[in-house]
């Protein structure tokens, strides 16, 4: 069996079947993140709502995440 894998979007390697499975990467960084001394990780469905649960927890919540491989304006860290 060979499997080819794409690390970034637009990245296609040419194979009869594709899978994607963001939830690993996210686990694996949630689990760093812990494993790094945060107290807690919370997951949003997406930009806005981030933002949104920031200004609601105030100045001691870190914002993490990315689109497009990108990390948006304003987060302090990219996964």
């Amino acid at each position: 069996m060979r499997i080819d894998v794409a690390f970034a979007p637009g990245v296609t390697p040419a194979a009869p079947v594709t899978v994607v499975v963001d939830v690993i990467r996210a686990t694996t960084t949630i689990a760093h993140a812990v494993g790094q001394g945060y107290s807690r990780v919370l997951a949003c469905g997406g930009i806005d709502q981030a933002r949104e649960l920031r200004s609601r927890l105030g100045d001691g919540a870190i914002l993490a995440g990315e689109v497009a491989c990108v990390k948006p304006d304003g987060f302090e860290l990219g996964n």
